[in-house]
């Protein structure tokens, strides 16, 4: 549901500006140091996730990118 996207969402968005950046998504899901290799998956997630290419992953483009895994 909408509901449970908007709560995952806003458990990754931990400064609470509305949108997610990489930085958050590999402190939530990544532990903090990541390889050179775990990087480029980090670019590649954000790379099909950010449509708009602005770094950052907005609460639609995360809730289009959740609608293609459930």
């Amino acid at each position: 549901s909408v509901e449970n996207i908007k709560t995952v969402f806003r458990m990754i968005d931990t400064n609470d500006d509305g949108h997610i950046s990489k930085e958050e998504l590999k402190n939530v899901f990544g532990g903090g140091h990541v390889s050179e290799k775990g990087e480029l998956v980090w670019d590649q997630i954000m790379a099909q996730v950010d449509k708009d290419n602005d770094g950052l992953i907005s609460f639609e483009e995360f809730k289009e990118a959740m609608s293609d895994v459930v």
